[in-house]
């Protein structure tokens, strides 16, 4: 893991407001370059879009703050949540009991 990628992890756990080149935390909203890439809810519930970029930095970002035994990686070009292809352009909830589904809305 990277540095900055250790950052946001402490700062996303810890619940404090985080800024450090591309990469903002701000009241429980991880945004990338602007774009919002994550959101997490006070019922648990953690909301996660790859925002139509699926680069190395932004599944490296949003891999920093998922809980444990969830990772975001590329195979032959198409992003995967473990077994999960991932539309890029498309929310995903993530409840911390381990269930995927694509999000109707995040606001």
């Amino acid at each position: 893991m990277r540095k900055i990628d250790e950052l946001v992890q402490d700062a996303w756990v810890g619940n404090y407001d985080f800024k450090l080149g591309n990469t903002q935390i701000e009241y429980g909203v991880l945004l990338l370059h602007g774009n919002v890439i994550a959101r997490k809810t006070g019922n648990k519930n953690l909301f996660i879009s790859l925002a139509g970029w699926n680069t190395q930095t932004t599944r490296s970002r949003i891999n920093a703050i998922l809980p444990y035994g969830f990772v975001i990686k590329c195979k032959k070009g198409k992003p995967y949540l473990n077994d999960v292809e991932l539309d890029c352009t498309k929310w995903y909830t993530i409840h911390y009991s381990e269930v995927l589904e694509v999000a109707e809305e995040c606001e």
